[in-house]
């Protein structure tokens, strides 16, 4: 029987590292005994953006993949980044496209922000729907303005071939992002389902 609402009641700093910080939090639960539970947070708190980038109007998704060191390995995924600033997830998408793929898009819409990993980290992550015009590249663009560790390939990939070209991508060594490994199983799922 649940008598209290949770909530938490202290945050402990346990260690802080350049971008990411470790923490404590103490709550009390739904039968009023306070629990502690560790987890990871990003010392910038703005969140993150993560677009969703539609070619037009042949429907091919912009996906990367890049090295991730927690994983030590390469994670195919939908390009994102870190809201810097004074930018909103918006303007966010519009640059980090731009900069992890040479591609310049539009955006569509912007869903809430959702949460990513909350057993994990309290970082929130908003989606950008973005759509990119094919006539403006009838040639891959030129190498995009990454930053100096980072190593992004681009694919774009239709979406009736995107469970395939995933499967692919786990057989050669990679990871999937789940964000996009879940869009492409509901988009299976719902379109086998018409």
């Amino acid at each position: 029987m649940k008598t209290h609402e949770p909530h938490n009641i202290d945050d402990e700093l346990l260690c802080h590292g350049n971008w990411l910080s470790l923490h404590r939090l103490a709550y009390i639960n739904k039968h009023g005994a306070e629990k502690t539970w560790e987890c990871a947070m990003r010392n910038r708190r703005q969140g993150a953006a993560m677009m969703i980038a539609v070619m037009a109007p042949s429907q091919r998704l912009i996906l990367i993949r890049q090295f991730r060191p927690p994983l030590a390995g390469p994670v195919v995924e939908f390009p994102a980044g870190l809201i810097d600033p004074g930018e909103d997830a918006a303007a966010t998408a519009v640059r980090e496209l731009y900069e992890e793929t040479g591609y310049h898009g539009k955006v569509t819409a912007v869903a809430p922000p959702s949460c990513n990993s909350p057993g994990l980290t309290g970082e929130l992550i908003t989606t950008v729907m973005m759509q990119v015009d094919d006539s403006a590249y009838p040639e891959p663009p030129a190498t995009p303005a990454m930053e100096d560790d980072e190593d992004i390939v681009t694919f774009l990939v239709a979406r009736h071939e995107l469970l395939p070209f995933l499967t692919a991508a786990v057989r050669r060594g990679d990871m999937v992002d789940s964000k996009l490994l879940a869009f492409a199983w509901a988009g299976k799922y719902f379109h086998d389902a018409d």
